[in-house]
């Protein structure tokens, strides 16, 4: 999943793009393959499949999900945002542990994680009423009292801080203390874990998960992966950026 390797490179406070991970100017090119980053992530991911101690599951996120529930892995890395549904499917088969996002090495990966998954967004039309409609459901899905219960129903960690002090909030960690470990984890990242901004980042991802799998595939060694992918998304940035 190419959003790991996105979170790698957080965690050890290295860009994936230049100009400042696309937060002064729009990538031009990928910085992974440069700061040592990339290389670093696919020798650890790939030692870890070709020793056995992690299966490969692709990028097939069911099939992990499945054999995790079942106790056939002990680890799995996932968004919190599936962590009520998981809690639902383990069903107190076993107690579930939850833990900061795992890094490739400790004396490197000292950063923190930036964040991802669903947002809203509000198109612009000419129909004043849809507008004022849209903008009043975005108000009621960020306050408090719906974001504590977001949080409760999903895993998603709320927007405000204030959720922290609604009743729902405080039951649901008092019962699944698992629910806190994400929200400490963003306070605990610093900025330079903050990610980074692309316009065409499905499509990279894409292109990180296809050459990753090859390797692991053994078709190609760590260095082709890098460079594959490099010069792929490399590529794409140049297309969308003269369009």
């Amino acid at each position: 999943y190419g959003w790991f390797l996105d979170e790698s490179l957080n965690k050890m406070k290295k860009p994936s793009f230049d100009n400042g991970n696309g937060r002064t100017g729009a990538p031009t090119k990928v910085a992974f393959d440069s700061n040592g980053g990339g290389a670093a992530y696919l020798k650890a991911y790939h030692r870890l499949v070709e020793s056995g101690a992690m299966p490969k599951y692709a990028i097939d996120a069911d099939n992990a999900r499945s054999a995790f529930v079942n106790g056939k892995v002990t680890m799995y890395v996932e968004s919190t945002a599936v962590l009520a549904s998981l809690l639902k499917a383990i069903n107190g088969k076993f107690e579930l542990g939850t833990a900061y996002f795992p890094g490739v090495d400790d004396k490197v990966s000292t950063g923190g994680v930036s964040i991802g998954g669903a947002s809203l967004w509000m198109m612009k039309n000419d129909d004043a009423r849809k507008q004022a409609a849209k903008w009043e459901f975005i108000k009621f899905m960020v306050s408090p009292k719906e974001q504590a219960f977001w949080n409760t129903k999903t895993g998603y960690f709320p927007i405000t801080t204030e959720a922290y002090n609604e009743p729902v909030f405080k039951e649901n960690v008092k019962k699944y203390p698992q629910f806190q470990t994400a929200i400490n984890q963003l306070h605990d990242s610093s900025p330079e874990s903050a990610g980074a901004l692309c316009a065409i980042y499905t499509q990279v991802r894409k292109i990180e998960e296809t050459e990753m799998q090859k390797m692991l595939n053994n078709q190609q060694t760590e260095d082709q992966a890098l460079k594959n992918m490099t010069d792929q998304i490399n590529s794409a940035l140049e297309d969308y950026n003269a369009s």
